[in-house]
C-alpha cells in the first residue's frame, strides 16, 4: 500500500518586478557618513557614533564592508 498522498504543485514565482526585495532602503548616505566620520575623529566610539547618526553598529560594519572608502 503507498500511504503517500498526492499534493497540488506549488504556486508559480511572481516575475522578478513584482517579488519582494526584502529590508528596508538602506540608510547609507554623504550626511551618515559625514556624521560618524566626524563623530570618530572626536574620540567617539563607532557604536556610539552609529547612535548619533541613527544606524546600528552593525549598518556601520557593513557599510565598511561594502564601501571600502567609508
Amino acid at each position: 500500500m503507498n500511504s503517500m498522498k498526492a499534493t497540488a504543485p506549488p504556486p508559480p514565482l511572481a516575475p522578478p518586478a513584482l517579488r519582494n526585495k526584502g529590508g528596508a532602503p538602506t540608510k547609507y548616505c554623504p550626511e551618515m557618513v559625514e556624521t560618524i566620520v566626524a563623530a570618530v575623529q572626536d574620540g567617539c566610539p563607532i557604536t556610539h557614533a552609529a547612535t548619533l547618526a541613527s544606524v546600528s553598529y552593525s549598518s556601520v560594519c557593513e557599510y565598511r564592508r561594502l564601501y571600502p572608502d567609508f
